[in-house]
């Protein structure tokens, strides 16, 4: 059985059925500075994204894409669909990331909800690639794997996995990324961050 609501690291994934994802916050230092004093240990942190989330599943040369929501958006986002495949290096894999639209004009991130307008205004267009006419791109950032040729990562820890997950992307600046993580272990390295 695999219910996209139930989230627990016990549950077996496999591919082309996502799993609902783990969501993460925006919390002020001072808001988590006593849950690191209290628990006295190490975290890691990356950036919170203003994307859409979504899970890439992919089979040898099947790339498909489903949302937070564990709905398929595949023919939302076909132009990213060459870039994953390209950039993730299984031949089996379920990564976990979030798809954004990056401005080269403005040098930034678009702010959310973007990523559909931009698929929408791309599918009116003859553009086959990840590049569309103006100055706006899909960029994907990977942030965590979950399955690589046919075994699931999930009872890994973290640190485990990101390391999977660099050995398995090659990255492309704005066009597949991962998530830049930082270890810290006090209020202070978290402010410094």
């Amino acid at each position: 059985l695999r219910d996209p609501n139930i989230r627990t690291s016990h549950q077996g994934i496999a591919l082309f059925h996502p799993i609902k994802p783990m969501l993460a916050g925006r919390k002020q230092p001072e808001d988590i500075g006593s849950f690191i004093r209290d628990e006295n240990r190490r975290f890691i942190i990356e950036q919170k994204f203003d994307g859409e989330r979504i899970q890439v599943h992919k089979d040898r040369s099947t790339v498909r894409l489903f949302s937070r929501n564990s709905l398929e958006v595949t023919d939302i986002y076909p132009m990213i669909r060459s870039a994953l495949h390209r950039h993730i290096r299984a031949n089996q894999a379920v990564i976990d990331g979030e798809l954004l639209v990056w401005d080269r004009e403005a040098g930034a991130f678009e702010p959310f909800g973007q990523a559909k307008t931009q698929a929408l205004t791309e599918k009116g267009s003859a553009v086959p690639s990840n590049e569309s006419r103006d100055h706006k791109q899909f960029c994907y950032v990977a942030f965590d794997v979950l399955l690589l040729d046919g075994e699931s990562k999930m009872h890994l820890p973290l640190r485990t996995r990101l390391e999977l997950l660099r050995k398995h992307i090659e990255v492309s600046d704005k066009v597949v990324e991962i998530a830049d993580q930082t270890e810290v272990q006090s209020e202070q390295s978290v402010i410094e961050a």
